[in-house]
């Protein structure tokens, strides 16, 4: 048989140390002995209180939040919570599905979307990837998240307190909540300098956005313009030149959709140009990139009967069907007919993203026809196509296709 020690512990710690010391008189070694004893016995007391985990209490605007799937542990410092309570508790739709081996939970909230892949320390918000301390994991089958990234993420305040044996997070509205032109986040920053341009860019939710670019443009020198970046509270500082000139502001930021990385410009709140010796702040907003679905008629007769009139553009209906992310995330599904637009014809202010596209002839007063459709001038005509967003200058998109019937 083999001996285990049983490891004591609290009240029996201290009835142990209780016992040693009743006054025996000892010889050097052992009296040196008893000594290495308790101080390995104080360690082992130690660490067995040390290993008790804390009770972590979470409230969300006042209320105690119940997670019935797993409590909320701690990691590396961080609090990880169970993905579904959390962002429903904040008003998200949640959605969790596992494709090629890559798991994804994703929370969708009036046009923000938070998506964290399981194990990877790199996450996307509306397609703006952020780097966090502790990756979503799954921890004993249950997909765990960092709340103070989702909560701050999604707009709110998290105020954390330790009272040794108690963790209490407290989940609540920013008493200095960023409003969607950004003054409020650019508060005590909102004194106009000379020569300075600043300001702040948020996303359409408020939120800031760091590391996007803001060009301050030189109207009189042409390619002189001045560039800043954004910092983690969205604020940037440009000093400008002295010479006598007019200045415009521009903003542009990156997001990641698919694994492609596309630049989306930022709307300034006030696009009038400013005297440099005046100076100016301009705050942004990032809007949801959209972009144009241009088609074109293949057939210049009707393959059926060559004495009758073409196939007509204006009777064509496509269909777009998300088959990936997308920048107004929503994961809408977009029917409708072509009109004029500055591109070409097709479908406008179409967020851009993958999409399935399939389309119809929808003459009247005769049977709809399914059309072929492919890029053009590229490839073999099929029954549909899932393609993205061509960026073809700047942030403008565009999705270029051909259309004939089978």
């Amino acid at each position: 048989m083999t001996w285990r020690p049983e490891i004591p512990h609290g009240e029996e710690c201290s009835t142990l140390f209780r016992t040693w010391n009743v006054g025996y008189r000892l010889s050097a070694k052992a009296a040196s002995l008893m000594t290495v004893l308790s101080l390995v016995i104080a360690m082992v007391c130690q660490t067995g209180a040390a290993a008790a985990p804390k009770e972590i209490s979470i409230y969300y605007k006042d209320q105690l939040v119940t997670f019935q799937e797993a409590p909320p542990i701690l990691m590396d410092g961080r609090t990880l919570v169970p993905f579904r309570s959390l962002l429903e508790t904040l008003g998200f739709e949640v959605d969790w599905r596992s494709v090629g081996g890559v798991s994804k939970a994703t929370g969708t909230k009036e046009g923000l979307v938070i998506e964290l892949t399981i194990d990877n320390k790199t996450a996307l918000v509306n397609g703006r990837k952020v780097e966090l301390d502790v990756p979503a994991q799954i921890v004993e089958g249950r997909t765990m998240v960092p709340l103070r990234f989702v909560s701050e993420e999604s707009g709110y305040e998290v105020a954390y307190a330790d009272t040794g044996d108690k963790i209490v997070i407290r989940i609540s509205d920013k008493a200095d909540a960023v409003t969607k032109d950004g003054t409020a986040a650019n508060r005590g920053n909102d004194i106009v300098e000379p020569y300075v341009l600043k300001g702040v860019a948020v996303d359409s939710a408020g939120r800031p956005i760091r590391k996007a670019t803001i060009y301050a443009d030189n109207q009189l020198l042409y390619n002189s313009n001045e560039i800043a970046v954004t910092d983690a509270n969205g604020r940037y500082r440009i000093e400008l030149s002295r010479m006598a000139t007019t200045w415009n502001a521009s903003g542009e930021a990156a997001i990641e959709l698919n694994g492609v990385s596309s630049t989306v410009e930022l709307t300034p709140d006030n696009d009038d140009p400013f005297a440099g010796n005046t100076g100016a702040i301009r705050n942004f907003v990032m809007q949801t990139a959209t972009g144009s679905v241009i088609f074109h008629m293949a057939d210049l007769w009707d393959p059926a009967d060559i004495t009758l009139p073409p196939p007509n553009r204006e009777d064509v209906e496509l269909t777009l069907e998300p088959v990936g992310e997308s920048a107004g995330g929503a994961g809408k599904t977009y029917v409708g007919h072509g009109g004029v637009t500055n591109n070409g014809f097709g479908i406008k202010d179409v967020p851009i993203g993958r999409y399935k596209i399939t389309a119809r002839l929808l003459p009247k007063g005769k049977p709809a026809q399914n059309l072929l459709v492919r890029i053009l001038d590229e490839g073999e005509f099929a029954k549909s196509l899932v393609t993205d967003f061509e960026n073809t200058i700047g942030a403008f998109y565009r999705i270029e296709i051909e259309l004939k019937l089978p």
